[in-house]
C-alpha cells in the first residue's frame, strides 16, 4: 500500500484546539437561492441520529423519520458568517412551504457535505425492527400533502 505525501498526524494535529467546519454553497433549483450549508461535527451526527429514536425504547419514532429531511436542513443551514440560520421551528415550515425539489437539493447536499450515507435512514428504519408510531406534531402527513 503506497503511502500519500501527506505528513503522518500527531495529537496537536488532530486536536488543533478549535472546530473546523466546511462550507458549501447551495443553488436550490425552484426558489433560485442560494443556501449556505456547513459541515456536521461528529457528536452533531450522532445527537440528530439519537433524536429519531424513541428514548424508551430505542425504535424510530415515525414523525421524527419523516422530518429527518428538514431537521438536517435546519442543523446545517447558515448565514455567510457561519451562524446557525434555522431553529426547531422552522422544521413544519420547510416541510409544510418548501417544494420538495429544493428539499431533497438541499437535503441531498447536507447528507454529503456531512459525510452521512444517503441511505442510512432506509437502514435506520430496517434496522430498528418495527417502527414506533409516536405522534410529535400536529400536522399528519396526510393534512400536508392536501
Amino acid at each position: 500500500m503506497k503511502m500519500n505525501d501527506a505528513p503522518l498526524a500527531d495529537v496537536s494535529a488532530m486536536f488543533p484546539g478549535k472546530v473546523r467546519r466546511r462550507y458549501l454553497d447551495i443553488e436550490l433549483p425552484v426558489a433560485k437561492i442560494t443556501v449556505r450549508i456547513r459541515s456536521l461535527l461528529a457528536g452533531e451526527v450522532s445527537r440528530f441520529h439519537a433524536s429519531l429514536l424513541s428514548k424508551r425504547n430505542r425504535k424510530i419514532i415515525q414523525s421524527r423519520l419523516e422530518d429527518s429531511t428538514a431537521r438536517l436542513i435546519v442543523l446545517c443551514a447558515v448565514d455567510a458568517n457561519g451562524t446557525v440560520l434555522l431553529n426547531e421551528s422552522h422544521v413544519l415550515q420547510i416541510i409544510e412551504e418548501w417544494d420538495n425539489a429544493d428539499v431533497a437539493c438541499l437535503s441531498d447536499a447536507c447528507t454529503k457535505h456531512c459525510g452521512m450515507d444517503p441511505d442510512e435512514f432506509e437502514d435506520l428504519a430496517k434496522n430498528s425492527g418495527e417502527i414506533s408510531f409516536a405522534s410529535e406534531r400536529s400536522a399528519s402527513p396526510d393534512s400536508i400533502a392536501g
